[in-house]
């Protein structure tokens, strides 16, 4: 029986579930800054530090995928699902938190190296049409889990939920992606499927290796990991980037870009045709710098509809298109070669991309901040941050956690009335939270709020608020500061610091689509020079109906 459109149908499903889980993400990242109370660069670190896990699996189960079969590679991939989605609503600090995402980098990489080479297969004679139209889920569950993420937000202010509630708003966010991990499940549940291309030809699996070794092939590689970091680095970031930028939930902008994506997505064979595969990737660089060219200077909606669609434009057919291009070139490599071509790019924007873009935020708004603020402003925040840190150390967790559940109950009643004061809407540090709730607490808590109060920072904790970026230490200090002006200073200067690093950062990853443009014009220059792009094709493989039980 062919059943080739539920297979295919599955794998469309389990990359929603992959793109459900990263939209979601990258809502709610400023949640784990708020929460945890994180740096951003603290943010990427956890996000993206077990990717290099997620990539060595893909390598493993890539290269082995022949011999494991498909089916146990997808069932590999449910049971990270879950149990990353699961680590993620549950999470204490910031190693239960990588934890969880390095269980989510697993699945994703998981469902990379099992349902690519599957696609490629079913669909032999249209691998770069229906690898684009299988990766348009990816935007398409973007737009799903943002739209779900973002609606549910407006849902709870609309509904004028407790603050309580909206606190833990992000793990119910998470648990949306249960949904399509079930979905997917069942639809891989008792059925067959194919071997793959290469197993189907007869190709030895020494013919396999010896295809990883070919300089086109490592040259595409190279270009891989700047292609990725174009398209999924910024992604990533785009919802605090945005928020910095302009004041808004960057989810939405996010959900836009993966609409267009959705959509060009299935007009990709015309294109390629057009262009070839490697022109179509020419002009894909040279236009997605140039929307990151602009998002880097956005200051009103009109400016940044513009810059996100020329973004979504230059980004839609990058990541399958590069998956086609190496199928179809080098289908002697099988699934070892894809898996090559996605792992790199994966570890490279675990260890890189990620994680630098953050860093490279934090770096540009410091800078900002420590021109910016007079010397006894700066001096002032780590004053107070070290009196925080002593307060927090003294009392412990058990008892701030008992002072913020205190507070998230007054905060609810506050909710209803508008704000007496502009400088009431500010970030309020522990101290004032203690200070709001303290008549509430029992008598032997009060008297360890007192005794805490009355420390003084030892000389680790003066050190530590030293060291800490006053990104950081800002919005946990600013309601403290001695006078207004200090106040509206800080929080002003903040502001413009976090716009400008945003923008700096959009501009040094909007280098790299320089250097992709110049490889690829250089490959397509060759490749006519030789009579045009070339697919090489393998001996017809079977039929769905000759599907294998692997």
């Amino acid at each position: 029986m062919d059943n080739r459109r539920r297979l295919f149908a599955a794998c469309c499903l389990a990359l929603i579930t992959n793109a459900m889980a990263f939209s979601i993400g990258v809502d709610i990242l400023g949640d784990f800054v708020r929460h945890f109370r994180f740096t951003r660069e603290q943010v990427g670190q956890a996000t993206s530090w077990g990717g290099i896990f997620g990539v060595l699996a893909m390598f493993f189960v890539g290269g082995l995928l022949d011999f494991i079969g498909v089916r146990i590679a997808m069932w590999l991939a449910f049971a990270t699902h879950l149990v990353g989605v699961t680590l993620v609503i549950f999470a204490g600090g910031f190693w239960s938190l990588a934890l969880a995402f390095t269980s989510l980098a697993l699945a994703s990489n998981l469902v990379e190296a099992a349902t690519n080479p599957l696609v490629a297969t079913a669909y032999p004679d249209r691998k770069t049409h229906m690898l684009n139209v299988f990766h348009a889920w990816w935007p398409g569950g973007i737009v799903i889990g943002g739209l779900m993420a973002w609606g549910f937000s407006a849902i709870l202010n609309v509904a004028g939920a407790s603050q309580r509630l909206l606190d833990i708003s992000w793990q119910i966010k998470m648990a949306f992606v249960y949904l399509p991990m079930a979905a997917y499940a069942l639809l891989i549940l008792g059925q067959k499927f194919p071997k793959t291309e290469r197993v189907q030809a007869g190709v030895s699996t020494s013919a396999m290796f010896k295809e990883a070794l070919r300089p086109l092939f490592l040259i595409i590689v190279f270009c891989m990991l700047l292609t990725a970091s174009i398209e999924l680095g910024p992604n990533k970031w785009l919802g605090m980037f945005i928020e910095d930028l302009m004041g808004i939930r960057g989810v939405l902008v996010l959900v836009y870009l993966s609409w267009l994506m959705f959509v060009l997505r299935f007009f990709a064979g015309p294109v390629a045709k057009k262009l070839t595969p490697t022109g179509l990737m020419a002009v894909s660089s040279l236009v997605a710098g140039a929307g990151l060219l602009l998002l880097a200077g956005v200051s009103d909606w009109g400016s940044l509809f513009i810059a996100s669609t020329v973004f979504g434009l230059g980004c839609t057919y990058m990541w399958p298109t590069m998956l086609g291009i190496v199928s179809e070139r080098f289908p002697k490599g099988g699934t070892l070669l894809l898996a090559i071509l996605g792992g790199a790019a994966g570890l490279f924007l675990s260890l890189v991309t990620g994680p630098k873009m953050g860093a490279l935020h934090d770096h540009y708004a410091g800078k900002t901040l420590r021109a910016g603020l007079s010397e006894a402003i700066q001096a002032e925040v780590r004053g107070r941050y070290a009196l925080v840190l002593t307060v927090r150390k003294a009392i412990g967790e058990r008892l701030e956690g008992t002072v913020e559940g205190l507070v998230a109950s007054l905060d609810a009643a506050r909710r209803r009335q508008p704000p007496k004061e502009k400088e009431e809407a500010l970030p309020r540090s522990l101290i004032t939270k203690v200070g709001e709730v303290s008549a509430q607490l029992s008598v032997e808590d009060q008297a360890t709020v007192a005794s805490a109060l009355a420390r003084t920072p030892s000389a680790e904790l003066l050190e530590e608020a030293r060291r800490t970026p006053l990104t950081k230490a800002i919005p946990e200090v600013v309601d403290r500061l001695a006078t207004r002006d200090h106040r509206q200073a800080a929080m002003q200067v903040l502001g413009e610091a976090n716009r400008h690093a945003a923008s700096v950062t959009f501009k040094w990853v909007a280098a790299l689509s320089v250097a992709a443009f110049a490889i690829f014009g250089a490959i397509f220059l060759y490749e006519r020079a030789r009579g045009g792009y070339k697919q090489e094709r393998l001996a017809a493989p079977q039929g769905p109906a000759q599907a294998s039980s692997s």
